[in-house]
C-alpha cells in the first residue's frame, strides 16, 4: 500500500462561467410567462369586462420584469427576455407585432435599472446578497442554492455553520 505524502491542500472547485441566462434562468421565465399567461386569461378578461375594455393588464409584462429582478442579466440577455415574452404576448394581444419593439425595449430598460441599482449599492462592503431578505422570501437563495450565501452544504454542515453563527452571536 501507497500512502500519499504530500502535504494536504485545500480543495478547490473550478467551474465554467456560464453566463447569467443559463438553464436555470430559462426555466424561471418559462414558469413565469406561462403563470402570467393564465392570468391573463382568467384575471386580465375579467378586469377588462368589468372596466368595458378601458383596462386590460398584461401579466406577462410583471412576469418578465420579475425574472429581469431575479437573473439580473446584461442588456443584450434582457432583450432576448423580452423577445420571448413578445412571442408569448402575441398569443392574447389585439395589436399584434408591435409588442415585439415595445417588450425588447421594456426589458432592456428593466435590465438597465436593475444593473444601474445593482452598482450603486455594489460599493457597501455585504458578504452576501441574501443579507437585507428573510430567508423564506429569498429567491435568489434558492434559485442559486446558495445557503446564507455560501456554496451548498449538507444538512450537517448547515447545522454546524448555524449552531457556529449562535454561538458567536452569543459572545
Amino acid at each position: 500500500m501507497s500512502q500519499n505524502t504530500t502535504a494536504t491542500q485545500p480543495r478547490t472547485v473550478q467551474t465554467a462561467d456560464r453566463g447569467k441566462l443559463d438553464v436555470r434562468a430559462l426555466v424561471l421565465l418559462a414558469i413565469l410567462l406561462a403563470a402570467g399567461f393564465i392570468l391573463n386569461f382568467t384575471v386580465g378578461k375579467a378586469i377588462s369586462g368589468i372596466s368595458g375594455g378601458m383596462i386590460s393588464p398584461e401579466f406577462i409584462i410583471s412576469a418578465f420584469c420579475l425574472t429581469i429582478l431575479v437573473v439580473r442579466p446584461n442588456i443584450g440577455q434582457a432583450l432576448v427576455i423580452g423577445l420571448i415574452s413578445a412571442a408569448v404576448i402575441q398569443i392574447t394581444t389585439t395589436s399584434p407585432f408591435v409588442d415585439f419593439a415595445a417588450e425588447g425595449i421594456a426589458a432592456m430598460l428593466m435590465a438597465g435599472i436593475v444593473n444601474a441599482a445593482g452598482k450603486e449599492r455594489s460599493g457597501q462592503a455585504r458578504d452576501c446578497h441574501c443579507r437585507n431578505f428573510p430567508d423564506h422570501l429569498c429567491l435568489r437563495r434558492h434559485l442559486h442554492g446558495h445557503q446564507d450565501g455560501h456554496a451548498r452544504r449538507g444538512r450537517r454542515a448547515r447545522r454546524r455553520h448555524v449552531a457556529r453563527r449562535r454561538h458567536d452571536r452569543r459572545l
